[in-house]
């Protein structure tokens, strides 16, 4: 099987500072040998698009749990 990631590159305003200090700007790819990736810099015209998927090769904190209830 063969996986396809296509970012954006757009960096929130808000959190910019922080996502261009962080490795993975918030996104982590991992165990993903055969997927093919690119970063299409759409914020800056598709100027410097990039197919190093590596930088994103991370972990994120794991979420913590939700639990929803339904009520009638």
């Amino acid at each position: 099987m063969c996986h396809i990631f296509i970012y954006d590159g757009i960096l929130d305003e808000k959190r910019k500072s922080v996502q261009e200090t962080s490795p993975y700007h918030g996104i982590c790819i991992t165990n993903n040998k055969n997927a093919s990736f690119a970063n299409i810099d759409a914020e800056n015209g598709f100027k410097n698009i990039d197919r190093d998927i590596s930088k994103y090769d991370c972990s994120l904190p794991s979420l913590k749990k939700v639990v929803l209830t339904l009520e009638n």
